[in-house]
C-alpha cells in the first residue's frame, strides 16, 4: 500500500500530482518493496511532499533494514534503519523538498540483511515549480539548476568540473556579485564571465564549478552564490567529491639529454683562445619523464679542477622549477677559458624530488688552446 501525505503549505497555489496509477510492488526473496518507483510529480518550491514506501516480510525470520541512502538533498527519510517482523511491515517516509524550478531525479538505497535484498533500489522522480504567490511587489528571483553535486571519485592530479544554469525567474533583473568557495584552493568557478553580471529578467547564465582535490580523502565543501536577488541573497550549493590518485609511476623522474651519447657527462669542451672568442657551451634538456610534477630545487656547478684560467658556469633558472611530466626545462652549460688548460673537470649537480635520483650529477670535462 502506498501512503500520500501532503504538506498543508502552499497547496492552495499548486496544482496536484498527476494520476500514477496502480503502483508497481517488488519482490526481493521474502521482502516485497511497494513500488519500484516513486514519483512525486509537480511541488512548489519550498512545499514538502511525503511518501511512505512500504517494506513487507513474508517470511518466517525478522529482516533487518541497516542503511537507507540518497545522493540528492532535496529528497530525505525519517529513518534509516528498523525491523521488518515476519508477516508484518514497515514503513519509510520519503520525503520531497525541492528548491529549484527544476525536475530532479535520485535513488533511494536500501541495505538489508536478507540476501536476496542485501541492496535494493527504488527510482525517485518529482519536478519543483515557482508558484505565483498573487504578491503584487514583484523582484528577482535567482534559480540554480541543481543545489547539491557529488563529483564522485575524481583524480587529483587533474581535478573536474560542473556547470550550473543560473536563471532569473523574478520580474526585476538580478546582480550577481560573487562566486565564494568554503575552501577555494578545492572548490570554485571558472570564471566565465566578468563580475559583477547583471541577470535579467527571464535570462539565464552558465557557470562552471570546479572541484580540485588535493589529496585521497573525500570532501564535502559549499560554493556560495552572493547576489541582491530578492528571495536569496546567499545561495549555497553543497559539493561533494573524493579525491584519488590516478597514477602508474606515481613520481617524477629525471632524464637528462645532454645532446651526446653520454647522458651523465660532456666531455668534449673546448675553446681556442684568439680574437675569435674564449667560451664554449652546450644546451642541456631536464625531462620528466614520471607521471607527477618535477620540482627542481636547485642546479649548481662546481670546478673541481685548480687551474683558475678556465672554468664551467650554468645558466638556469633561479628558485625552484617545476617540470610538468613528459616536458623539459632548458639549461646552458659554459666553458670559459683565459689560459691554456690542459685537463679542466666540473660537474653540475641538479637536485629534485626524483625519489630514486635526487640529485643527479653531470660530469664536465673540457680543454683550451691559447693562440
Amino acid at each position: 500500500m502506498l501512503v500520500l501525505l501532503l504538506s498543508a503549505c502552499g497547496l492552495d497555489t499548486v496544482e496536484p500530482p498527476p494520476e500514477q496509477g496502480e503502483q508497481t510492488e517488488v519482490t526481493y526473496g521474502d521482502l516485497t518493496l511497494s513500488a519500484e518507483t516513486i514519483d512525486f510529480g509537480y511541488v512548489a518550491v519550498g512545499d514538502t511532499t511525503s511518501v511512505g514506501l512500504v517494506l513487507t516480510n513474508d517470511g518466517a525470520a525478522a529482516i533487518e533494514l541497516l542503511g537507507a541512502s540518497l545522493g540528492n538533498d532535496v529528497y530525505s527519510t525519517d529513518i534509516s534503519t528498523g525491523t521488518v517482523e515476519p508477516g508484518g511491515d514497515l514503513v519509510v517516509t520519503v520525503r520531497f523538498e525541492p528548491t529549484s524550478a527544476v525536475a530532479y531525479t535520485d535513488a533511494l538505497a536500501l541495505e538489508t540483511d536478507s540476501a536476496e535484498a542485501s541492496l535494493v533500489y527504488v527510482d525517485l522522480l518529482g519536478t519543483a515549480e515557482v508558484v505565483d504567490t498573487g504578491d503584487p511587489s514583484g523582484g528577482s528571483y535567482l534559480d540554480v539548476s541543481w543545489r547539491s553535486h557529488d563529483f564522485g571519485e575524481v583524480d587529483i592530479n587533474k581535478g573536474a568540473t560542473e556547470t550550473v544554469l543560473l536563471t532569473n525567474t523574478g520580474d526585476e533583473a538580478l546582480l550577481i556579485s560573487d562566486f565564494v568557495g568554503s575552501d577555494e584552493s578545492i572548490v570554485g568557478w571558472e570564471k566565465d564571465f566578468t563580475l559583477p553580471y547583471v541577470l535579467d529578467v527571464g535570462m539565464s547564465k552558465e557557470a562552471t564549478v570546479s572541484f580540485t582535490p588535493t589529496a585521497e580523502t573525500s570532501y564535502s565543501e559549499t560554493l556560495t552564490i552572493t547576489s541582491d536577488a530578492d528571495n536569496e541573497t546567499a545561495l549555497d550549493l553543497s559539493i561533494q567529491g573524493e579525491g584519488f590518485h590516478g597514477c602508474d609511476i606515481c613520481a617524477a623522474l629525471i632524464a637528462v639529454d645532454t645532446g651526446g651519447d653520454d647522458a651523465y657527462s660532456i666531455s668534449d669542451f673546448f675553446v681556442l683562445i684568439s680574437p675569435w672568442g674564449n667560451t664554449d657551451e652546450r644546451t642541456v634538456e631536464i625531462w620528466n619523464e614520471g607521471d607527477e610534477d618535477l620540482v627542481i630545487d636547485s642546479i649548481s656547478v662546481s670546478n673541481e679542477s685548480l687551474q683558475t684560467s678556465c672554468s664551467f658556469s650554468v645558466n638556469s633558472p633561479s628558485g625552484k622549477t617545476t617540470v610538468t611530466p613528459w616536458s623539459y626545462e632548458t639549461i646552458t652549460v659554459t666553458y670559459t677559458a683565459t689560459d691554456s688548460c690542459v685537463f679542466d673537470t666540473g660537474t653540475v649537480d641538479i637536485k629534485s624530488n626524483d625519489p630514486y635520483e635526487p640529485t643527479y650529477t653531470l660530469d664536465l670535462t673540457g680543454g683550451a688552446l691559447a693562440l
